[in-house]
């Protein structure tokens, strides 16, 4: 399997590869948390159940953003589209398509799962949803910021953008913007379309 990343932009990827990307991070803990809800489901391991329930705000607000923010801030950027193209002329036409694959599905399935999940087992708190979510937060920003000191580049051109327009105060507001996005949508996102399969899914929601 060929990295295209790697091959166009090599500065950037020279030492976290393809994980500085959050749409790399977010689908990899979106496969390992749905394969353990599954699990957990099969099995019966209501602690680890219940270990999982207290983290899905954090996975619904990276599902919602991962597929919202792609089609809002990345996917008709001109300069993103300018790296599609010249990655795509480069003898990786498929990249076309991965750019949906790997972006459409997330918002779909937290959706999905917010509007069948039991929640009886354990009832989320505003604690679990600040140290999973706020935690991975921090966590992200402060890599791809340790990552821009040692390269010099943001991993989506969006943040070049804010930064050249607005300058270094912008580029902070732009972040803080996303972040208290992100912390809303981890507030309202679970508990609106529990209630809404409440009232449209009577047998889920009593299962």
């Amino acid at each position: 399997f060929r990295n295209p990343v790697s091959k166009w932009r090599p500065n950037l990827v020279r030492y976290l590869g393809k994980a500085i990307f959050l749409t790399c991070q977010t689908n990899a803990v979106g496969c390992v948390y749905y394969f353990l809800r599954l699990l957990a489901s099969i099995a019966g391991w209501n602690e680890l159940q219940v270990f999982l329930l207290r983290m899905f705000p954090a996975m619904f607000a990276l599902g919602f953003f991962l597929t919202s923010g792609y089609y809002g801030l990345e996917h008709f950027n001109p300069e993103s589209r300018k790296i599609v193209k010249m990655i795509a002329e480069g003898g990786f036409p498929a990249i076309y398509s991965l750019t949906h694959t790997e972006h459409c599905w997330s918002l779909p399935a937290v959706l999905l799962d917010a509007f069948t999940m039991d929640m009886s087992l354990w009832r989320v708190t505003e604690m679990d949803r600040l140290c999973f979510l706020g935690g991975f937060i921090v966590y992200y920003v402060i890599l791809i910021h340790l990552n821009w000191l040692a390269v010099g580049e943001w991993p989506y051109p969006i943040v070049d953008d804010v930064e050249r327009v607005s300058g270094t105060i912008g580029r902070c507001g732009f972040f803080l913007t996303l972040i208290l996005g992100s912390l809303a949508s981890r507030s309202w996102g679970p508990p609106l379309f529990h209630d809404l399969s409440a009232s449209f899914l009577p047998e889920v929601s009593a299962a």
